[in-house]
């Protein structure tokens, strides 16, 4: 496991001295009440108070880890990083810390720092699903989607009902063209919503894997709902298109192709759809 080291400034330099008892109060009063104040969304308050506290104590860490927060939701991403890393440095038992700091980098671009943070907070609490969950996200940023795939089932057995890992390891299998796992899991997602509170992206995504699998009818009835639901985006309604005319439906295919490029005029896959449409092909190319 590599040890991340963040600089010689900060906790590792200021515990040669420590902080007296006074200082030590002082920090805690102060993240308290900048805690409070990031909660009341008094952003600019919140950073104050904050580094008074980690003014009066570099050595604790849940002051710089707050700190950080209110900095990422001010958009100081910079130097909301450095607090986040030197907080792990001053606790670097604190996994749940690691894997912020890791999201951060994730959120930078910086894939390889995310997979460094993220392993250290797995040795830490092997449990932890948000470390899985973002050193598999990290991975398939990479491109390392094997990889990823295994992570991200990992974080999957420590939060069965996850949504957002649920989604991603859809998306990942759909992408290795793995449509069966993709449906199992798309359907296990589902599951966890009442009928017609189903999210929109999900239906599309479970009929375009309906749709990769030969299943043109089914692809089209869960496609049809999601177009129903408030105003559909030109891909959705080109694969429902796709569907109808996969079903041997042309005259609600061509309409369903004809939604579509009037939500986008310049929709590709909707101009060549029609095309094909034109020239008799109800047999239309699965995508």
């Amino acid at each position: 496991m590599a040890v991340i080291v963040v600089g010689s400034s900060g906790c590792a330099a200021i515990r040669q001295r420590g902080a007296t008892q006074e200082q030590a109060a002082l920090g805690r009063q102060m993240c308290r009440e900048g805690v409070d104040a990031l909660e009341c969304g008094e952003l600019a308050n919140a950073q104050k108070l904050l580094r008074t506290a980690a003014a009066a104590d570099p050595d604790y860490g849940d002051a710089r880890r707050h700190l950080a927060e209110a900095l990422w939701r001010s958009g100081d991403h910079r130097e909301a990083l450095t607090h986040a890393e030197l907080a792990c440095q001053c606790d670097p038992l604190d996994a749940h810390g690691a894997v912020r700091a890791g999201q951060m980098r994730l959120d930078q671009g910086d894939a390889s720092r995310a997979i460094e943070w993220a392993t250290q907070a797995i040795a830490v609490e092997q449990r932890l699903a948000s470390a899985w969950a973002l050193r598999g996200r990290a991975l398939w940023n990479r491109g390392e989607t094997d990889l990823a795939v295994a992570d991200l089932q990992q974080a999957l057995r420590y939060a069965p009902d996850d949504e957002a890992l649920l989604r991603d390891l859809a998306q990942l299998y759909h992408t290795s063209g793995d449509e069966r796992r993709t449906l199992t899991t798309l359907h296990q997602l589902l599951d966890a919503y009442a009928p017609g509170e189903e999210p929109v992206e999900v239906l599309a995504m479970t009929g375009s894997a309906y749709l990769s699998m030969g299943r043109p009818q089914d692809a089209a009835d869960t496609l049809r709902e999601a177009a129903a639901r408030g105003e559909a985006p030109a891909t959705l309604l080109c694969q429902l298109a796709e569907a109808e005319a996969a079903c041997g439906r042309l005259p609600e295919a061509i309409a369903g192709a004809q939604r579509a490029l009037a939500a986008d005029a310049g929709h590709g896959p909707a101009h060549a759809l029609l095309a094909r449409l034109a020239a008799g092909g109800a047999e239309t190319s699965i995508r």
